[in-house]
């Protein structure tokens, strides 16, 4: 068992077997209230049932005062985080360090995860995504993707959603205009926000706009593909 990172809510390890990486273990924080990592590993389990992007735990362990779910483990994947105002990728291969994009890697990413958030809100229980760290690590690319050509094609394969905190109430409208007014400001050490949690760097209104329209298409083809009411 290896420590390889942590968050605000959770201690990740990976779990080896014979050496060979097999699993992620994601350990309460201690600030956390009992329960918190089993709503986050339930509502994960949701998300995967429409979008098989997301990383669902595959079983989840208490003691009855301390939490941790397991999920796959994805090979050296790189975090999408924002820090200093930008926008990168946290590789950790040779040394841990922090990439940051070049415009055309920065504005693809972007539109990716905000048309993950849209695609994934629930119009049949009217819920969304809150409380997500896209510049903190909620959505990781497979390895190499930053070598390749920055596609909305190739982004969208290679992103994966793994942390799905809380949810919030309200129409898919009400949604989409919570993520136009937060998305294109920082968060950081900031209150009143309500999707857009901890962002160290703004988006610009173009990403957000284009990820809302790409949101809404993948919608409508989940429709024609019959995953989503």
């Amino acid at each position: 068992m290896e420590f390889i990172n942590y968050g605000s809510t959770e201690l990740v390890f990976v779990l080896k077997i014979d050496d060979i990486p097999k699993y992620t273990c994601l350990v309460g924080q201690p600030s956390l209230k009992y329960g918190d990592v089993k709503r986050e590993a339930q509502y994960l389990k949701e998300l995967k049932k429409v979008d098989n992007s997301v990383v669902a735990p595959i079983d989840y362990f208490t003691d009855g005062e301390h939490e941790l779910f397991v999920t796959p483990y994805i090979y050296q994947t790189r975090c999408v985080a924002s820090s200093d105002g930008e926008w990168g990728i946290y590789i950790p291969e040779p040394n841990y360090r922090f990439q940051t994009f070049s415009d055309p890697q920065r504005k693809v990413v972007n539109t990716c995860m905000i048309a993950k958030l849209v695609s994934l809100f629930n119009a049949t229980t009217s819920e969304g995504i809150a409380c997500a760290k896209l510049g903190g690590g909620d959505f990781m690319l497979k390895k190499g993707w930053e070598k390749g050509q920055p596609t909305i094609e190739n982004a969208l394969e290679s992103l994966y959603l793994i942390a799905c905190r809380n949810k919030i109430k309200c129409s898919l409208e009400e949604y989409i205009e919570t993520i136009k007014k937060e998305f294109n400001k920082t968060s950081i050490n900031k209150d009143g926000f309500k999707i857009n949690n901890r962002a160290r760097a703004p988006m610009t209104d173009e990403e957000i706009n284009a990820g809302i329209e790409l949101g809404l298409k993948l919608r409508r083809e989940a429709i024609t593909n019959g995953l989503k009411k």
